[in-house]
């Protein structure tokens, strides 16, 4: 077992050495190493190649990319380092490491997503005045003559707005777009789907104290002991732990009893307190287009149109 952790005070070079040095598979040969990752942070010439190949440029050595880089690339990003675009981890590095000291933190929901922003935000809209439509699908929206916009919903209804935001996956953005902006259909139509897996275990028995516990070596990357990350806060079983993958190509075809004998091995291997417990019930959840990124030589399009 490691972990990683950084100094919330000191000069941020002092922070990042700190936690890098008492962090185990890191050697003293690797300091030449992560003083070129901060020169290089913000070099345009490697934004069209793959976080890989960056990485190897920049001289990281083979035990940090496997304890440290890889895991952080596929957490952060949900792509293999040789898929995933350097500029997006450079950002990712700039706002971890490099931005505010709570910047590496890592959050978690202490209740289901429902109860965590759903009520909430309907609530502040309609104390606001706003209105808040559930299975209301949009099918378009269309420019008018007076140069509003309209979205149609389905059933016929029609919504007449000065402005749109968009707040959907880049395919079904391109559906719903008004006639026009070859441009930006183009951007969109280049978007590649990246899965993630979950398969959730009902054991006969807490077999985890902690609310997350990370993965290395194995299928699946991530642990979440459910009653620890609720607290109370949520219904949960003390035996309900969630087992996730990220980057997930490989493992998304198999099936679920592939998936569940895969997890509990990786639970069992990484968790004595699992060689005995009995899976009571299981869940998996294969969310397939679970986020998209664009090819390494093209830019996102911006937030107005």
């Amino acid at each position: 077992k490691m972990a990683l952790a950084f100094p919330r005070r000191g000069p941020r070079s002092y922070r990042i050495l700190s936690g890098f040095l008492r962090f185990k598979p890191f050697r003293l040969a690797d300091l030449p190493g992560l003083a070129r990752v901060e020169r290089t942070l913000n070099d345009p010439a490697s934004d069209q190649c793959s976080a890989a190949d960056w990485l190897d440029s920049v001289g990281q050595s083979g035990t940090l990319r496997e304890y440290f880089w890889d895991p952080l690339c596929i957490s952060a990003l949900n792509r293999a380092p040789a898929e995933a675009s350097a500029r997006d981890l450079r950002a990712v590095l700039r706002e971890a490491f490099f931005g505010q000291s709570d910047g590496a933190d890592m959050g978690y929901a202490g209740v289901g997503l429902s109860a965590l922003y759903t009520e909430a935000s309907r609530q502040y809209i309609e104390s606001h005045g706003g209105e808040v439509r559930s299975g209301a699908a949009v099918q378009r929206v269309t420019r008018l003559p007076n140069g509003s916009l309209e979205v149609s919903l389905k059933a016929d209804a029609r919504i007449e707005a000065d402005a749109v935001i968009a707040a959907v996956p880049p395919p079904a953005l391109l559906r719903i777009l008004p006639d026009g902006m070859s441009p930006l259909r183009e951007t969109l139509s280049r978007y590649r789907p990246s899965p993630i897996l979950s398969v959730n275990l009902w054991l006969d028995r807490p077999v985890l104290q902690k609310p997350v516990l990370g993965l290395l070596g194995s299928e699946m990357q991530w642990v979440f002991c459910k009653s620890a990350l609720y607290a109370g806060r949520d219904r949960a079983a003390p035996g309900h732990i969630t087992l996730v993958a990220s980057a997930a190509d490989a493992l998304v075809g198999l099936s679920d009893d592939a998936l569940v004998k895969m997890a509990l091995s990786d639970l069992r291997t990484h968790l004595p307190e699992a060689e005995n417990a009995s899976c009571t019930q299981h869940l998996v959840i294969r969310e397939r287009r679970a986020t998209y990124d664009l090819p390494f030589s093209m830019n996102r399009p911006g937030n107005t149109t």
